[in-house]
């Protein structure tokens, strides 16, 4: 047994309720903190009196124990402390993760088909691939569905525009169909009889019109094609893929579902469910009997607790949905009560372009795959410049590159809106994925020089600098870092922890020496080493991304 689990069974024992217990700020405070506050009420006395009172009371063998104003701190033998953390870590490495038989379904990425995957989406895909990966790593089953926006009257809009300004047999990429779609909306300012048009095409597409079908499929299947390109330079994994078509046909029997409950009604022509007074109610279907978006959503929802038997339904979108997903969620709720504990919305701020806002129908995005590119060669120049005798130094750019635009997005909180400035996400200094790459890099390097297998019986306890305390506490946080993302779906406290690490490595780095003629130390310091190494390596893999071996 671990020792917070020990000293967490010991104050169960002695209290009879379940345990918190905090880290101290500082080392000096001890390795773990119990807050007496909680306690004053039930035993009727100031918390400081209680902690007192406890810690003359209880006893564990190799810690001790102080009362420090309300608080009860416990100062555990460092050797013994220093060999549970870093002996974890490395049998942490060669674990097998069990599943905990639970299923968490995460909605994410869903960029609209016919249009660019631009910056504006590299939120969703890179939050929810991130959350996909931690929640495996804690032994959840994980559904991760790419739920594609294939359907909407924005085809009818490019059915009519190929039919008037180019042909079918010119689509090959998204940039094509972008191409239509702007040149369309900047037609119907002029001409707003071409709206209606473009509401008959989708009609005749929602009647399931054969020539409209054709249309529609190349419209996917060259958005697809290009969409992969981008998943794989990202490493985007899905369970699966499936279009907003692909839940129409279930689509009555979620209407079905909903008459039984009686929670339909026709209003001014249209079919919608009331969610309360303090929001519209939600519209099913239009006046022409059209659907939106909402009861596709509806469909999908019931489909997903059908097919997975989910305790989380996650769906990682931006603030400006925030409407449409809680008057949904509040109509499943209404449906079957235990729906309000199973729908989350992991809602997220906008990214906006500094040089204004974007639009796909007036052109202006910022297209995620140039982004990349940009970052590569940026990325390329530095190593150049730093490392010109590197190998393989496209391979490493490209993962530093990569790195440093999901890391900038996933190392803010993600309900913060985020400008996006080409000389802050390329910041190759400051806390940046680069910074954290090169310290797993010169770990590398520092093993590399060491040129041995780790020994077994190191002596933890000569680890007595204040630098190797700070960095084997910091080493300590990493799993309740990645269980506290398991609480609020924040995939920043695990970049941030990074950062941390990556700092606390560099002044133990810069005060120790790791390789010396005291060949004990060495092979402690050598431990630590590849501690902080699996480390980095284990989070950035969560976050997604990869780590060049050197740079």
């Amino acid at each position: 047994m671990d020792f917070e689990s020990l000293i967490k069974k010991k104050l169960n024992k002695e209290l009879d309720i379940e345990i918190n217990l905090e880290v101290p700020p500082n080392q000096e405070m001890g390795d773990f903190a119990f807050p007496c506050f909680t306690l004053s009420k039930k035993l009727k006395k100031a918390p400081v009196e209680i902690a007192k009172e406890l810690s003359e009371k209880i006893n564990i063998k190799n810690v001790e124990i102080k009362a420090i104003g309300p608080y009860l701190n416990f100062f555990i033998d460092k050797s013994l402390l220093n060999k549970q953390i870093l002996n974890n870590i490395l049998s942490q490495s060669y674990k097998k993760i069990k599943s905990n038989g639970k299923t968490i379904v995460i909605d994410y990425s869903a960029p609209n088909v016919a249009k660019h995957m631009g910056i504006h989406n590299l939120r969703s895909t890179v939050i929810g691939q991130a959350l996909c990966n931690i929640y495996r790593y804690k032994g959840f089953d994980v559904e991760g569905v790419n739920h594609l926006g294939d359907w909407g009257t924005n085809f009818g809009q490019l059915i009519s525009g190929i039919k008037k300004y180019s042909s079918l047999d010119k689509i090959e990429h998204v940039k094509d169909l972008n191409k239509i779609y702007v040149k369309f909306h900047e037609e119907m300012e002029k001409n707003p009889a071409l709206e209606q048009e473009a509401r008959d095409e989708f009609a005749k597409l929602e009647e399931g019109d054969k020539d409209s079908l054709v249309y529609w499929a190349k419209f996917v299947e060259v958005s697809v094609k290009d969409y992969d390109r981008i998943y794989d330079r990202l490493k985007i994994n899905f369970s699966y893929t499936k279009g907003e078509s692909e839940y129409i046909e279930e689509i009555p029997s979620a209407l079905k579902n909903l008459e039984k409950k009686k929670l339909t009604k026709i209003d001014e022509g249209a079919l919608v469910v009331d969610v309360g007074e303090d929001m519209p109610p939600c519209l099913l279907k239009k006046k022409d009997g059209s659907t939106l978006y909402g009861v596709r959503d509806i469909a999908a929802g019931f489909y997903r607790l059908d097919k997975h038997n989910p305790i989380k339904v996650l769906y990682a979108t931006d603030v400006a949905q925030s409407l449409h997903f809680t008057q949904w969620f509040k109509v499943m709720e209404q449906y079957d009560s235990k729906n309000k504990n199973i729908f989350e919305h992991v809602v997220f701020g906008r990214l906006s372009f500094k040089e204004g806002a974007m639009s796909t129908r007036k052109g202006n995005v910022v297209i995620l795959e140039e982004v990349l590119d940009k970052a590569k060669e940026k990325a390329l120049s530095i190593i150049k410049e730093k490392n010109p005798d590197l190998e393989n130094k496209e391979e490493v750019a490209e993962k530093v590159g990569t790195g440093s635009i999901i890391f900038n997005d996933l190392f803010n909180d993600r309900l913060h809106n985020i400008i996006f400035d080409w000389d802050e996400v390329l910041d190759f200094e400051g806390d940046t994925c680069p910074y954290v790459q090169y310290v797993h890099a010169r770990c590398n390097s520092i093993i590399k020089k060491y040129n041995q297998e780790l020994k077994e019986d190191v002596d933890f306890s000569i680890l007595k600098e204040s630098q190797e305390a700070e960095l084997i506490a910091v080493l300590a946080k990493f799993d309740e870092v990645v269980e506290k993302i398991t609480k609020d779906n924040k995939p920043s406290h695990l970049a941030k922890y990074l950062v941390n690490l990556a700092r606390s490595f560099n002044t133990f780095y810069g005060n120790c020496s790791v390789i010396s003629e005291d060949e004990k130390l060495t092979d402690s310091r050598m431990v630590l080493v590849y501690c902080v190494k699996e480390l980095i390596k284990q989070g950035l893999a969560l976050l997604n991304i990869q780590v060049p071996e050197e740079m």
